[in-house]
């Protein structure tokens, strides 16, 4: 990260890359880096840094240690939204970087878990907070118009990659729960009369937290919903109420 990627410090300041460092241990010591490139162990380093939250979301999506793998998700939510600021529309348009997700943290597409399994785990909450970013998403673009412009583009993206979530295979037995997590209808954000746009970014990032909190106590395909899920949720958190600096380790004390 430090040495290869040059995160943006305005971003992601030192200090907040030492507090993401510090949260996966010590670093190796000497003899342990050289046992580690005698094996082949060491990776290369990534080539950008979505591509290295993306990295991290693999290693969350497959770690049984709950700790480690909200650790490993929050960083990923960090540098996802590191990663997304200044993009604009670009950061959240494009619907081949969900089926990329998809395949990056192993998720298949098929529902995996029955209802009983479902009903009052992490993935009920999840969708919960998705499903409000969708309601909060649609309420913005009913405030905001077609005369918006890029802001409205933003917006619109959000709410079909949200669409698209709750639509998943995967959460369709988290559907039919009692009480249901999809509400349709959702306590919004302070603001979302003065500026929607940036209300939903609000929205946006408190289902961040949310979900990076989810996927500790979720596993499989669950967790990998909740990851593609953390994605969405941590780059257009970033895009339309933007934070600076990025939160170093969201969703976690």
């Amino acid at each position: 990260m430090r040495t290869q990627l040059h995160p943006n410090p305005w971003l992601l300041p030192e200090d907040a890359l030492t507090r993401q460092l510090d949260a996966f241990g010590p670093p190796a010591t000497p003899a342990q880096q050289r046992r580690l490139e005698e094996r082949g162990a060491v990776a290369p380093a990534p080539p950008s840094l979505e591509a290295a939250a993306d990295d991290l979301a693999r290693l969350a999506r497959s770690t049984e240690d709950e700790h480690l793998t909200a650790d490993l998700a929050a960083v990923a939510a960090s540098w996802w939204a590191g990663a997304a600021s200044g993009r604009g529309a670009d950061a959240l348009s494009s619907q081949d970087d969900a089926r990329e997700t998809e395949q990056e943290t192993g998720g298949t597409g098929g529902a995996v878990t029955d209802r009983e399994d479902a009903c009052g785990s992490g993935l009920t909450t999840a969708v919960t907070a998705v499903d409000r970013s969708l309601f909060t998403a649609e309420t913005a673009a009913a405030r905001t118009g077609p005369e918006a412009g890029t802001a409205g583009g933003l917006v619109d993206g959000a709410a079909e990659l949200h669409r698209a979530a709750l639509s998943d295979p995967r959460v369709a037995p988290v559907l039919e729960c009692e009480p249901p997590p999809v509400a349709g209808h959702h306590e919004l954000p302070p603001g979302v009369q003065e500026d929607p746009v940036r209300a939903l970014g609000r929205a946006e990032q408190e289902a961040r937290d949310t979900l990076v909190r989810a996927a500790a106590s979720s596993s499989g395909e669950q967790r990998a919903w909740i990851l593609e899920a953390l994605r969405t949720a941590a780059r257009a958190g970033q895009v339309l109420d933007p934070e600076q600096p990025v939160p170093a380790l969201p969703g976690r004390p």
